[in-house]
């Protein structure tokens, strides 16, 4: 398995990520449906990120949680254009960015997926995957179903996603049956990177779910490269398209069913 990025190498692709969906919400209509999250538009889109960008930056320098409720987003109104919100986006990208470089990643603070013993690398990492895989919902609304992303990024977004999978239960439904029903027990699924070392097996239980990085025939394999894992991962396109998939195809769309989070 490919090792996990480090915290300088992780921010700056995060500023390239940020940059590319400032760049795609200045150019493409906002009013735009984003195809991979129903009932989006762009605008929706680059508010989300936005806000998230200004939360987790309020979190981080707190070190504790934060209401994001509470918070000056300075966001563009209803009548705001394609510039306007591209400057905002790349406004909290930029500020967010310059935090993440001066804090220690070690250090701990609050995360939903570990509670009070998160940190700021998660922090890190998250915001990471947050950017990338929305810039990926941009592609999708402007048209682009060709869309690249650098595979050390991809097979870090997929290992990220399924490490955060289990802790997003709480506000998630369809994650809410992957941990809680039982219905696949005894029944996995392995995902296998051709491009670059990425492996993964997810071995279904009673109760939840096991991750491993390890080798071994599931329920159902699929195998591609780490940018069309990731599209079937995190259901960005229709990423089976590229895919190859053997087995039991009724667990995998189950899976991807239940473990989409928007």
């Amino acid at each position: 398995m490919t090792e996990p990025l480090d915290a300088a190498t992780t921010i700056r692709f995060f500023e390239a990520e940020a940059a590319a969906l400032a760049s795609l919400v200045a150019t493409t209509d906002l009013a735009a449906a984003v195809p991979s999250c129903p009932g989006w538009t762009v605008s929706k889109l680059a508010s989300h990120v936005g806000t998230v960008h200004r939360w987790a930056a309020a979190i981080v320098e707190a070190g504790s949680t934060v209401d994001p409720k509470s918070l000056d987003l300075g966001r563009p109104d209803r009548e705001a254009g394609n510039e306007e919100w591209s400057r905002w986006l790349t406004a909290g990208a930029t500020d967010l960015a310059e935090l993440l470089r001066s804090v220690d990643p070690s250090a701990t603070t609050w995360s939903w997926a570990a509670g009070e013993d998160g940190t700021n690398a998660w922090w890190i990492r998250r915001q990471l995957h947050e950017t990338a895989v929305h810039r990926i919902d941009a592609e999708l609304a402007a048209g682009n179903e060709d869309w690249t992303i650098d595979p050390a990024v991809a097979v870090d977004a997929i290992d990220e996603h399924l490490a955060n999978l289990a802790g997003s239960a709480a506000f998630s439904e369809g994650v809410a049956n992957l941990v809680g029903t039982g219905e696949r027990d005894g029944q996995s699924l392995h995902l296998h990177a051709t491009d670059v070392d990425g492996e993964w097996m997810i071995q279904l239980t009673r109760s939840s779910f096991e991750i491993s990085h390890s080798h071994g025939k599931g329920t159902v394999a699929v195998r591609g490269a780490a940018r069309d894992l990731l599209a079937v991962v995190t259901n960005r396109s229709n990423g089976t398209d590229r895919v190859e998939f053997f087995g039991d195809s009724e667990l995998l769309t189950w899976w991807r069913t239940n473990s989409a989070l928007g």
